[in-house]
């Protein structure tokens, strides 16, 4: 079971596709890349886009596994 990382603790690592919580309780799809956390299509400016400055990552996990049939 995958578990939240707080990110004082550690950092993915680099391109790694991450699920993020922010401080105000966001919870998104990123990647990790250039030591910055970006989001995935669909988060655009002028949308639903959280702002990382006021609101930070504050822990992150790996994405889960596919759900297969029959297991």
């Amino acid at each position: 079971m995958n578990k939240w990382i707080p990110v004082t603790e550690k950092l993915p690592e680099e391109f790694e596709r991450v699920l993020v919580t922010l401080k105000n309780g966001f919870v998104g799809e990123v990647f990790y890349i250039n030591n910055k956390f970006k989001f995935i299509e669909g988060f655009k400016e002028g949308g639903l886009r959280p702002v990382f400055k006021d609101n930070p990552v504050i822990a992150w996990m790996e994405m889960p596994k596919a759900y297969k049939e029959g297991i």
